[in-house]
């Protein structure tokens, strides 16, 4: 599967290079929560890496969360076709076309604030997730020859499973290209959520130190093009995609990994192994040890292992597509990063994890394993590959 073309907006602003520029720079783009960020007071105690206000038409407080996903995503589609080459354009014109829309929770803050108070007609209201997807769709259906649409809703897994669904369905040739669309903005509900479950860093995000106390949470919209694999064209490829289910905690994987494991060894065939890791990475006791086991695992070389919530928080339903277009801005710049938050790692962990304690070497960049797990036991790994 070709991956033609990406592109996004996170806390580091807009587009993959404002990414992959704050994390080599080293940027925390975290902010402590006063309690007076949303509509509703909220209690203090966590981190959001909010998306810059300079790129917010009105703030959260002005505007419901459909019109901010609108907003985003009109910014984020813009770029993304502007640049995108003719010859992509014109194939999007003739093609048929599925639209995949990735999320934990889509809009449910609307959703909440418009009929908490009214069961009644809850029960017609419009999907929180398939209003956004709606939106794109109906606005953007000029560019596609014919176009469908589905929601992808598996927790924080989302974004690999609407990769696995898309290399389905570009395999049996159902559909000639799939746009994921991958994004979750934070409100007061998912926050409280997880403050809630005392997964919240009052700090700083440290993932894999032993001294991790936790995540930070991170506002995100990401847009990708995929293909049928093509030989003749020089893309990135996404040679596999795969997926585990477990059923031990609705909100924290197994401690020994097994679940990812077997998503991981279910890549490939040929036991060729990544030149470099970008992982889940939250930062909490239970993911980063569950993670830890996995990854050992199923590879015990020092390959490098990076990860990027520290610096735009935990995206939820976006975070999958936003550590593959890191993976990708890596392969390309052939630069490392560190966990810039993460003095030294877990003694007790093995895998090669870049603190700023290491110096390492940049190694040839072809080959990247991405990692991402979810609540309800919904964990996946996907394999990308530079052009040769």
């Amino acid at each position: 599967m070709d991956l033609v073309h990406y592109d996004c907006i996170t806390a580091a602003g807009l587009g993959p290079q404002a990414l992959i520029k704050g994390l080599i720079d080293g940027r925390d783009f975290s902010v402590a929560i006063q309690g007076n960020e949303w509509r509703q007071s909220v209690p203090t105690g966590g981190r959001v890496c909010f998306i810059p206000r300079e790129l917010q038409a009105a703030p959260i407080k002005e505007r419901t969360y459909q019109e901010a996903y609108e907003d985003y995503l009109d910014q984020v589609w813009n770029r993304f076709y502007k640049n995108l080459a003719v010859e992509s354009q014109l194939f999007l014109k003739k093609s048929k076309v599925l639209i995949l829309f990735s999320s934990t929770k889509g809009i449910i803050e609307d959703y909440i604030w418009d009929y908490a108070d009214s069961t009644a007609e809850a029960r017609f209201a419009p999907d929180p997730f398939f209003m956004p997807l709606h939106y794109f769709k109906k606005k953007n259906l000029g560019h596609f020859g014919s176009a469908d649409a589905l929601v992808i809703s598996n927790a924080c897994a989302s974004s690999h499973i609407a990769l696995q669904v898309a290399k389905a369905n570009l395999e049996l040739e159902i559909y000639e290209a799939v746009i994921v669309i991958a994004a979750d903005l934070i409100g007061p509900f998912i926050y409280q959520g997880f403050l809630s479950l005392k997964v919240m860093s009052p700090t700083r995000n440290k993932p894999f130190s032993a001294d991790r106390d936790g995540l930070q949470l991170g506002e995100a919209l990401a847009i990708l093009l995929l293909t049928k694999h093509q030989p003749l064209q020089k893309n990135i490829k996404i040679s596999n995609v795969t997926s585990d289910t477990e059923g031990g905690s609705v909100t924290r994987p197994s401690m020994n990994g097994e679940s990812l494991y077997r998503a991981l060894k279910k890549l490939n065939d040929s036991n060729s192994m990544a030149d470099f890791y970008v992982a889940h990475g939250t930062g909490t006791r239970f993911n980063d040890a569950s993670e830890e086991a996995a990854l050992i695992r199923y590879d015990a070389s020092d390959a490098p292992t990076v990860g990027i919530k520290w610096s735009i928080g935990h995206t939820l339903g976006a975070s999958g597509a936003l550590d593959l277009i890191t993976a990708c801005e890596m392969m390309k710049s052939k630069k490392l990063f560190y966990l810039e938050n993460t003095l030294q790692k877990d003694q007790t962990f093995k895998k090669n994890y870049l603190t700023k304690k290491l110096t390492v070497e940049t190694p040839a960049f072809c080959r990247a394993v991405v990692t991402s797990l979810g609540f309800g036991g919904v964990h996946a790994a996907l394999q990308v590959e530079a052009p040769r």
